[in-house]
């Protein structure tokens, strides 16, 4: 196929779509191309699934049975993060 403008309704779609993604644990990757920084070509987006490490559910029950207050910090968007 060839390259057509996004526009508001397919940029609207894509940041809908990336939304569930991310809310379904899925790391959100978009994809483009091109020459320059200036002139990238939306390419699509991508789920990748990074589910969390063997036996940290354990470990942050353990610690908040202990009466530790666990706190996540993530560079993952919010959607994400809450999914996780």
């Amino acid at each position: 196929g060839s390259a057509v403008p996004l526009g508001e309704r397919g940029r609207a779609r894509a940041l809908a779509q990336s939304r569930r993604m991310a809310a379904c644990g899925l790391r959100v990757l978009a994809m483009a191309y091109g020459p320059s920084l200036e002139t990238l070509t939306f390419a699509g987006i991508v789920g990748l699934e990074d589910p969390p490490r063997e036996g940290v559910v354990e470990s942050v029950t353990h610690l908040e049975k202990g009466g530790i207050r666990v706190i996540m910090v993530t560079g993952d968007s919010k959607e994400t993060a809450l999914a996780i």
